[in-house]
Parts: structure tokens; sequence; C-alpha cells
């Protein structure tokens, strides 16, 4: 597989990410697609599972964005050491760093994705009333997400190795 390949596949991953656009970020997954974001976290798997977890993430946004600062590509794989910025609906500005790995398959579809990243504390930037609402509440519904505060005592920007 050619660099290139792997390489747009991960551009059109967080374009769609900026975008907020749903669709165009999972047509970068292929269906059957495995999703560890962040590491530790239960794993998501395929287009509608994915597709859920797109929608809660950003529905706590007015923008959100991941910028990728270096693309590392190796055979079918990459990494991203990326940058995120974003304006939750309240107006509180959060900011956050990660390195996403990616590997991708002969269609050119992202098959796997392992996040490092820790959500705990980039949710710290929400005021309260935020955390019930995109977050606490929907734990008494059974929503994963919640699971991504377990690693709380690290700051934002530490990588979960």
């Amino acid at each position: 597989m050619s660099p290139e390949v792997v390489s747009n596949a991960v551009r059109a991953y967080f374009e769609a990410i900026r975008a907020m656009d749903r669709q165009a970020w999972l047509n970068t997954f292929a269906e059957d697609a495995v999703s560890y974001d962040p590491v530790g976290a239960l794993p998501t798997k395929g287009h509608e599972k994915l597709g859920e977890f797109f929608q809660k993430i950003t529905a706590a946004f007015k923008q959100v964005g991941l910028t990728e600062d270096q693309i590392f590509v190796a055979g079918n794989e990459a990494a991203v050491k990326w940058t995120g910025r974003g304006v939750s609906k309240q107006g509180r500005k959060v900011y956050f760093e990660g390195i996403d790995t990616f590997e991708v398959n002969e269609s050119g579809k992202i098959q796997t994705l392992h996040g490092y990243w820790n959500p705990a504390g980039c949710w710290g930037n929400f005021k309260i009333l935020d955390l019930v609402r995109y977050i606490l509440v929907p734990a008494f519904v059974g929503d994963p997400i919640p699971r991504l505060f377990e690693r709380s005592h690290q700051t934002c920007g530490q990588l979960a190795l």
C-alpha cells in the first residue's frame, strides 16, 4: 500500500472531525472497524456504534476540531500527533492533545484506531452543567462515554501509556 493512501485516509478523518461531519467521518472507516478511543476504554465496533460515539462527543460542542501536527506513515499504518480545540455549547474553550495510531485496510479505510489522550482533563474545562447534560445523564441509560473519566488523575495533553 502506498503511503499516500494511508495519509489520505488519515487526513480525511481529521478533516471530517473539523467539519463536525458525522457521515464523512464514518466514511473514513471500514464497516467492521474497531476504535479504542481512548485506549483503555471499551472498544467501539462498526459504523453504528462509531456514529453514536461521534454524535455524543460532538453534541457537547458548538465547534470542535483536531489538527494534525505530525503524521508518520509506515506500511499500512500511521501515527499522528494532534492538537484539539473546541468551544462548548455554553462558550467555554477547550484545548487538548494526543496521539492516534491508525491501521488502514486495502480499501483505504481505517480498520483500527487507537487514541492516546486524556478525556478527563479535557472535560474538566466544561462547566458542571455541561458535564451533567452530556456525560452524567447519559450514564444512567447505559452510555459508555462516562468510562472515559477513569484516568482523571492526568492532565489534558498527557498520554495514557
